[in-house]
């Protein structure tokens, strides 16, 4: 999927930017991928990554779903 390449590269580059999690984590919504949002969830926390409340929302919303 070249979407997801290029979102795991973003990422890679701008680790620090929850908006390339974000994206990430949309992507494997919108395809039904919910195994993967878990996995993006997980390394949210392990890298302790900065979210904004609206991206606290996102997160929270994705991990219960």
């Amino acid at each position: 999927m070249e979407a997801e390449q290029l979102l795991k590269n973003i990422v890679d580059r701008w680790s620090e930017d929850e908006n390339a999690w974000l994206l990430l984590i949309k992507l494997y919504a919108v395809t039904s991928r919910y195994g993967e949002v878990s996995k993006v969830i997980q390394k949210i926390d392990e890298k302790d990554i900065y979210l904004s409340p609206g991206g606290k929302e996102t997160v929270k919303f994705w991990a219960v779903n």
